[in-house]
């Protein structure tokens, strides 16, 4: 995925505040049919004989097809949305949404005269709530300049509105009632912090927009010196609300209720320590017996590959030097995030035997593999290279694995983090204290570090550090730490 998600979604989910300052937005028509018993009244009569509460709105706005005299607006879809602020009544409201949290669209039908009566007791401070809106549009505007964050860009745009299109499938899967729709629609996804960034960041995003749109419908009636329509307020007090909701909400919350065990998950680096010291010996020795894998094998335990980069392919060129130039086309890749390309060469006497052969033979080559295959694959070697009754578990292997493991070994061998993130494909040489493992002591025996030190190009520059992490000095162990793999 080629977008950037930001590491700290409460803060750093931008919005554009200029969505709608190009153009004036049109002022709410408000124009209804009017129905003199409730004016007088004030009560809401009964039903019309033989009519259904939606067929009953429907006719109070002069629709009875698809829309409302004087609106010029489609009816709103066929549901109902309770919040627990009461934005819609316990007695419901036939199929008129105040609720547009998870539309894809603002919702722009006028209320129905007799929902009209019974929400004018709420009183609703459009002044305040105004001001409640500019106040969270300014915060987020503050924040972004703070963190240096750009305007989502039309492709983080389009991921985003797909992430919240599926939230809505969510929440229309639960027939649209939610006592808290947020932290309900954003529960599932909080077992993964990944998913739980982006799907906050997507609704943060909407919410953004959607809140800017009722913003800019105040300001046309007040411009107008026109009241502002009660179905304007109601949605504008619904986007606030939920915004609010989403700033305050924690993903341990949204853990709790899921009942998601809230202890920290594990790392695949924290598996390391666990492993058997020749684990990666044992994987090269039963991959190498793959046709179709045991070439990405190797690239995986050597270079640290990500399965998106493997997707995309790899390319191998055996060079006059007698080396093996990798070059890489970066995953993850962002317009300040990632490296769209990098390159390094390898030491063919640290590689297994049949690989520098095979290479040597055919001069250059392409090797792909589909993420979803890989892990498959991975997962069935998974049982062949640990022994439960040896090794005391089985863990998994995954590409991941094989990335924090190689990064373990360029800090141990000395190699700087602006280097490793180099060879890692990162633009940043801070993201390198995510990786791997800082043990001291006696080192474990490792595999030979193939990539020649000094050979890496990247497409952008790395960024130093802000932070100085102290760097592992070389192993002084047995020559057999840097021993030549075996074929």
């Amino acid at each position: 995925m080629n977008t950037h998600i930001p590491s700290d979604a409460n803060k750093k989910i931008t919005a554009s505040t200029s969505s709608f300052d190009h153009e004036k937005p049109p002022l709410p028509n408000v124009a209804r049919t009017p129905a003199p018993d409730r004016s007088v009244t004030g009560d809401v009569p009964p039903r019309m004989g033989g009519t259904s509460r939606k067929e009953e709105a429907m006719a109070m706005t002069g629709s009875v097809g698809a829309k409302p005299t004087g609106t010029g607006v489609d009816v709103a879809p066929d549901r109902t949305s309770r919040h627990e602020s009461g934005d819609v009544t316990a007695g419901g409201a036939g199929d008129f949404v105040i609720d547009d949290t998870f539309d894809a669209e603002p919702a722009t039908s006028p209320i129905p005269p007799w929902l009209a009566q019974q929400h004018r007791a709420d009183e609703i401070d459009t002044a305040a709530l105004l001001q409640r809106a500019l106040a969270l549009l300014a915060a987020d505007e503050i924040l972004r300049k703070q963190l240096h964050h750009v305007v989502p860009q039309e492709k983080t745009e389009a991921l985003y509105a797909k992430k919240v299109s599926i939230l809505r499938q969510r929440y229309l899967s639960r027939g649209g009632e939610a006592h808290r729709p947020v932290l309900e629609a954003l529960a599932p996804y909080a077992a993964k912090e990944q998913s739980w960034k982006i799907m906050r960041a997507a609704l943060k995003w909407h919410l953004l927009r959607r809140i800017e749109f009722r913003v800019s419908q105040v300001r046309a009636c007040k411009a107008a010196r026109q009241a502002t329509p009660p179905e304007v307020s109601l949605r504008l007090r619904s986007a606030v609300r939920s915004l609010e909701e989403l700033v305050d909400l924690q993903r341990t919350d949204a853990r709790e209720f899921a009942l998601i065990d809230n202890r920290p998950p594990h790392s695949k680096k924290d598996l390391l320590p666990e492993l058997p010291d020749d684990w990666r010996d044992r994987f090269e020795r039963r991959n190498s017996e793959s046709p179709k894998y045991r070439m990405v094998g190797v690239l995986l335990v050597v270079c640290g590959l990500r399965p998106e980069e493997l997707e995309k392919g790899v390319a191998l060129r055996w060079t006059a030097s007698d080396e093996i130039e990798v070059t890489i086309a970066g995953a993850k890749v962002t317009e300040l995030a990632g490296q769209p390309w990098r390159s390094l060469r390898l030491d063919p006497a640290r590689l297994p035997n049949w690989f520098s052969h095979h290479l040597q033979a055919e001069r250059s080559c392409v090797v792909q593999a589909k993420p979803s295959c890989l892990a498959t694959h991975l997962a069935r070697l998974s049982n062949k290279v640990f022994d439960p009754d040896r090794d005391g578990n089985t863990p998994r292997l995954s590409a991941y694995l094989f990335r924090h493991a190689l990064v373990t070994d360029l800090r141990e061998a000395g190699w700087r983090s602006d280097e490793i993130a180099a060879a890692i494909g990162e633009t940043s040489a801070e993201t390198v204290s995510w990786y791997g493992l800082r043990r001291g002591g006696p080192r474990k025996l490792r595999p030979n570090i193939s990539i020649r030190r000094d050979s890496v190009a990247t497409a952008r520059p790395v960024r130093p550090a802000k932070q100085n992490w102290p760097q592992a000095t070389p192993s002084k162990s047995t020559p057999s730490s840097m021993r030549k793999r075996t074929p």
